[in-house]
């Protein structure tokens, strides 16, 4: 026979909400954002200076092209950079990859004010000032252990195909 308290709820109804509740709040800390540790790509460090007939390059984007994907990063005044697989990883896919090497004089293409969202005459203008520099691909393979990846590129094998 149940029992009813002085509200007409049952007392075995008052104890299942407070074992939910209790389970709901100890389940709290197992909670997590995103997927599980495993789901994270396997990379290997990748880092280096690039210099260009012997002088550090400033503004070169690296990429580290493989078929598992592109993570690149961007040269500092010094020539030195990281790659970076997105805001949290950083590193390159291990195995066979071409790394491309292209010389900006910007760091970064920044539409102009026009809110037309469209490519117009100055839009190219700034797109052909930024990507003014040469343009380096060299074969390497990434393996444990990785880096560092220096390279000392050569002006006059700018746009040669990787060998």
């Amino acid at each position: 026979m149940k029992s009813q308290d002085a509200r007409g709820a049952t007392n075995i109804n008052i104890a299942f909400a407070r074992t939910t509740a209790i389970a709901l709040f100890l389940s709290i800390p197992f909670i997590g954002c995103g997927g599980a540790a495993s789901d994270a790509p396997t990379l290997v460090d990748a880092h280096g200076k690039v210099t260009v007939d012997g002088s550090p390059v400033a503004n070169a984007r690296v990429m580290f092209v493989s078929t598992q994907g592109s993570p690149a990063g961007v040269t500092d005044a010094t020539g030195n950079y990281t790659i970076e697989f997105n805001d949290e990883q950083s590193g390159a896919f291990p195995g066979e990859t071409t790394v491309v090497v292209k010389q900006m004089d910007a760091a970064e293409f920044v539409d102009d004010s026009n809110e037309d969202d469209e490519d117009d005459a100055e839009d190219w203008e700034a797109k052909d000032d930024a990507n003014a520099g040469g343009e380096w691909q060299i074969k390497v393979n990434v393996a444990d252990g990785g880096s560092p990846f220096n390279f000392d590129l050569k002006s006059e094998d700018a746009g040669k195909p990787a060998e």
